[in-house]
């Protein structure tokens, strides 16, 4: 045989196909590894989203917590209300009122299958609704709407206790709608492992399947653990700290891990409105006691105001400034800090410096006396806030100040100055180190000046009062920032005590007593200004405002787009009710002021801007009692009209 057509020898196809198989034990092997990796990394992947899912779903409810349900209500529960009432650190139960509906009891049936008689808004309490039953003195108790008979001003509920023993006896004050979540742990089809389980009225849901544990700590404010037992009777609950703890594998603790959040409770609510949603001028703060409340201003980009207190005797008293967070939403009378002016007697007149000015952040205030009246400068502090640090200066007596009723930076930047000594208007020129100068006249007028305020034009308004009649004025300015001659804008029908301009709508609202007694607060749109002509809005009336709040409701519910009011639940303290109102003020979020010097009380509303329309709501107010045995107010929302355009 040929030497070139042998083949390979037995040896080596032995050694050749020993190789091949040990090439392709080693890829097989590769490939059970990268397989095993793959397995491990996508049950990885599937229970920390699992459990990332859930924390996600824990978190969010949690910081739902109170939403609509007000003051008085606690909204976090240590246990899960369904199956135990025992304080545990492995459940947790969370309340809250997402529809806004609510309604007050009128009378309550006087056995379980009687109707209970509630007077409550349209789109409020439904049948088959839960709701949180609220008695007098702040107690919260569950139950269920079996049924309901609507009616014009109330409706008839048939209530189901949800509760047992003694909470369930209790004579419900009003009724909150309730939507209540409970989370709570249970065996899980997992070996080893434990199912974190959503409770909600409509059924109990899985949220992950994979958990070892579930922990929630409760802390106060300073951090401190408050313990589950002492949640409705201990100090407030600030934050709730939730741990779970899962691992990939059962018995093997090195692969265990924890998931750790904290949710901070935010206020949700502390009100509900009794009016239908999308309709605001609402009460949305009140500030009480404040000693004869002089004004109240606020800079243009900052988000604190200031009020100003003449103290008990405006006359003889230092004054006080009140800063106070300017925000939305119903807060109670707090303040962020108080600065004593004890030189200050009487302020009268208040305003800041002009923003772009030399005494930006500085605060002017006038007081005036029988002979003559003094003007004052209060500095900011280092932090640009008002503080006892603050340094205050005193300008000597000006005789145009004698018998000031409001003042106002104009648009160039100078100092005017509305004073019934002689019946007019004066501009004071500051000079670059803040010495007023000699005043100088710019209008008289015949009868009393009353208001003066700088409009959105930039033009000075005043107002001059003859009986119960009144003429607004203006005082324009040239292109050089000179004044002009002023000119009669209109007349109106009513003795105004009051005016203020609003920076948002670029309207005047002008506070004004009427020949019948009563104080209304009506609107100046810009428009109008312009070219007066046509009915003025009435935006509130303290009469109407006393009567209701008062006499409780006398109307019964009607359409939204009849002209009548629609009234709902009364019950506001007296000492909450003005009898008088001595100026309005607006700041620079749009918010409106009312005050009343013989109450001590500055309220706070909200309106609502739709460009269509304008409604409006009152107040009322539930009384309960605090954890401390001190006596609270929670504000509602109780009356709405359609005003016009």
């Amino acid at each position: 045989m040929d030497k070139q057509q042998r083949g390979f020898s037995l040896i080596e196809v032995l050694i050749s196909v020993t190789i091949t198989l040990f090439v392709m034990a080693m890829v097989f092997s590769i490939t059970l590894t990268i397989r095993s990796v793959l397995e491990r990394e996508s049950r990885v992947a599937e229970v920390s989203s699992s459990v990332a899912r859930a924390m996600d779903d824990v978190t969010l409810e949690i910081s739902r917590a109170g939403y609509g349900l007000g003051e008085g209500v606690t909204p976090i529960l240590p246990y899960h209300a369904g199956t135990s009432t025992a304080p545990s650190s492995k459940a947790i139960s969370i309340w809250s009122n997402p529809r806004g509906a609510s309604g007050v009891v009128l009378s309550e049936g006087a056995s379980d299958d009687a109707l209970t008689r509630v007077r409550a808004p349209k789109a409020g309490l439904e049948a088959g609704d839960r709701v949180v039953a609220i008695d007098a003195a702040g107690g919260a108790a569950r139950a269920e709407v079996t049924a309901l008979r609507p009616g014009i001003e109330t409706n008839d509920l048939e209530l189901r206790s949800l509760e047992n023993g003694a909470d369930s006896e209790r004579a419900a004050d009003r009724l909150l709608a309730l939507s209540e979540v409970s989370y709570s742990l249970a065996s899980s089809a997992v070996v080893g492992k434990q199912a974190l389980v959503k409770h909600t009225v409509q059924g109990a849901r899985v949220l992950t399947p994979w958990l070892d544990d579930v922990r929630f700590d409760y802390l106060d404010a300073a951090g401190g653990t408050i313990a589950p037992t002492m949640l409705e009777r201990g100090p407030p609950l600030a934050m709730v700290k939730v741990t779970m703890r899962y691992s990939l594998e059962a018995g093997k603790r090195q692969n265990i891990k924890t998931l750790t959040t904290a949710v901070a409770l935010d206020r949700q609510s502390t009100s509900v409105d009794f009016a239908e949603p999308g309709y605001g001028f609402r009460l949305a703060r009140y500030f009480h006691p404040i000693e004869s409340p002089a004004a109240v201003v606020m800079r243009s980009h900052l988000d604190w105001g200031v009020i100003v207190s003449a103290g008990a005797n405006r006359f003889q008293d230092p004054s006080y400034l009140y800063s106070f967070p300017a925000t939305r939403g119903f807060l109670e009378a707090r303040v962020d800090s108080l600065t004593p002016l004890d030189d200050v007697r009487g302020p009268v007149a208040v305003s800041f410096g002009p923003e772009r000015g030399r005494f930006a952040g500085s605060l002017w205030m006038a007081t005036s006396n029988l002979r003559n009246g003094s003007l004052y400068r209060v500095h900011p502090d280092g932090f640009g806030a008002f503080s006892p640090e603050s340094p205050v200066d005193r300008f000597n007596p000006v005789d145009a100040l004698s018998g000031v009723v409001g003042m106002a930076f104009g648009a160039d930047e100078a100092l005017y100055i509305a004073s019934n000594l002689n019946r007019a208007v004066y501009r004071l020129v500051i000079d670059a180190d803040g010495t007023p100068a000699t005043p100088e006249t710019v209008a008289s007028v015949r009868s009393s000046i009353q208001a003066i305020v700088v409009g959105s034009d930039g033009a000075v308004y005043f107002v001059e009062n003859e009986g119960f009649e009144s003429k607004l004025w203006r005082i324009g300015f040239t292109s050089t920032l000179a004044p002009l001659e002023p000119l009669t804008v209109t007349k109106l029908s009513g003795r105004v005590t009051g005016l203020a301009g609003d920076s948002l709508s670029g309207a005047l609202f002008a506070l004004m007593e009427e020949r019948m007694g009563d104080t209304v607060v009506v609107e100046l749109p810009s428009w109008w200004l312009r070219s007066p002509g046509g009915t003025l809005t009435e935006l509130f009336s303290l009469a109407k405002f006393r009567q209701e709040t008062l006499d409780g409701p006398v109307q019964a519910e009607l359409d939204v787009d009849d002209v009548s009011p629609i009234v709902f639940a009364i019950r506001l303290p007296v000492h909450l009710i003005p009898k008088t109102l001595d100026f309005v003020a607006f700041d620079s979020l749009g918010l409106m002021y009312l005050a009343s010097r013989d109450s001590d009380l500055v309220l706070q509303f909200d309106l609502d801007r739709r460009d269509d329309e304008r409604n409006a709501v009152g107040v009322a107010a539930v009384t309960t009692t605090g954890p401390d045995g001190t006596r609270q107010v929670v504000l509602n929302a109780w009356k709405k009209r359609r005003l016009g355009t």
